[in-house]
């Protein structure tokens, strides 16, 4: 169809005022942009003042990247990008602006850390080196035939002296205000043996708690169960099942940069801890919880089963049931000290860190008491030697309780009645149980 001239000039005239429309647009978009990215670098340039460490790092090799939006949220991706930053560049300005910002949200007040924690960690090291030795010394070269205890303790203070070769790092990272002078590896390597020893621990004092309850409540059918053998394969097991549920923590353990200061994260860095909730809760449950509640009815069933055969033992009776309540009372009191306050205090640390980080008075709190526990639970690596020792002293006792109630010489000889010949009284053996 034909347009006439009206309808052209009506046409020519829409186009134009689309034109200038669109041009209008497009310059005050210009404008704006413009703007913006005057604003984007002169913030650009007092991060860089903030933080000279990472214009050290500058690689001339990196391409120039131009601005491309005008929104906030694309600033911290323009900044990382922009001005020839390297790869490693980006990489510490990125974990950089996280801990910056983490800190910025809600500051904490953690100078009670760089004396705490260097003595805290003083006191376990030189306890748990001296007692793991001397048991590990005494079973080597003074125990002649291993039962199952001495297997599961054994290898309970391999697991404590494994972490406690680990302390001195931790000790200097402390003491020197919480700066990490050993490199990622190490990091990792520390958290990993803490953790390790952690659960090994849990797990082998459950495989103990069986076993004494076994003896106690099922003392002729367990004969057939409480063998080295099945003890070897449950410390085999055991370790493999720490070493599964653990191996996440080379993972989620980090260094960072707070402050322009090197550190090693206690659990993860700031940018990850969403991830690391729900592993840290799965393994508080698999870890601690479960071995836990199998302790907790196993000793409620030998309390149980200790009332009722009360008056009715003998002395040999009598010393077994000492020896099971003083394993109850060392057990519980591990649990209750060290391990259950240090659990509860991290589920707590963790669910605030992700769900109430803003509350700075509540994530003050919950920090406080996580890490005044921490260290305190590596105090569970002097605890197997106290209950080798005290086991052991258990056959001391009640050989020199036999000496004194029957008077039996301690070198005895046959003694001729007539024609007869008494045997001397045996011995009891001096193996721990």
């Amino acid at each position: 169809m034909n347009r006439t001239l009206a309808e052209r000039k009506a046409y020519g005239d829409n186009l134009k005022l689309t034109k200038e429309v669109e041009q209008g647009t497009v310059t005050r978009y210009q404008h704006h942009l413009g703007a913006h990215k005057s604003q984007v670098y002169l913030q650009h340039s007092q991060l860089r003042k903030e933080f000279p460490s990472l214009q050290k790092e500058k690689d001339a090799s990196c391409p120039q990247k131009s601005l491309v939006t005008s929104t906030v949220a694309d600033y911290t991706k323009w900044t990382l990008r922009s001005r020839g930053a390297c790869a490693s560049t980006t990489k510490m300005l990125n974990k950089t602006l996280n801990d910056t910002s983490e800190a910025a949200l809600c500051p904490l007040e953690e100078k009670y850390k760089h004396i705490l924690l260097p003595l805290a960690y003083s006191v376990v090291f030189v306890l748990g080196l001296l007692l793991n030795g001397a048991m590990l010394w005494l079973c080597c070269c003074h125990t002649k035939e291993w039962t199952c205890t001495t297997i599961y303790l054994v290898n309970l203070a391999v697991a404590d002296l494994l972490y406690i070769f680990s302390l001195p790092l931790l000790i200097i990272n402390y003491a020197m205000q919480d700066i990490w002078l050993f490199g990622e590896l190490l990091c990792k390597l520390v958290r990993f043996l803490f953790y390790n020893n952690l659960y090994d621990s849990i797990l082998l004092l459950t495989c103990i708690s069986v076993h004494r309850f076994l003896g106690i409540c099922y003392p002729i059918r367990s004969l057939a169960y409480k063998t080295r053998k099945l003890a070897i394969i449950g410390t085999a097991v055991s370790w493999i099942l720490v070493l599964i549920q653990v191996l996440p923590s080379l993972i989620y353990a980090r260094t960072g940069f707070i402050n322009n200061r090197t550190v090693c994260y206690d659990l993860t860095s700031p940018d990850n801890f969403n991830n690391y909730y729900l592993y840290g809760m799965v393994l508080t449950v698999s870890g601690f919880l479960c071995p836990f509640l199998i302790i907790l009815i196993c000793y409620c069933l030998m309390i149980k089963s200790l009332i009722q055969t009360t008056g009715k033992t003998n002395l040999t009776s009598s010393t077994a049931r000492a020896k099971s309540i003083r394993t109850i009372l060392l057990v519980c009191g591990l649990f209750a000290l060290c391990l259950a306050p240090f659990h509860i205090t991290r589920a707590i640390y963790l669910y605030v860190r992700v769900h109430q980080k803003a509350d700075c008075r509540l994530l003050q709190g919950a920090t406080l008491f996580y890490k005044i526990w921490r260290p305190l639970v590596g105090l569970n690596s002097c605890f197997s030697p106290l209950l080798y020792f005290l086991s052991g002293q258990t056959n001391t006792v009640r050989l020199i309780l036999e000496l004194r109630l029957h008077k039996v010489d301690p070198l005895p000889r046959p003694t001729v009645k007539g024609k007869e010949t008494v045997a001397p009284r045996e011995a009891p053996p001096l193996a721990v149980e």
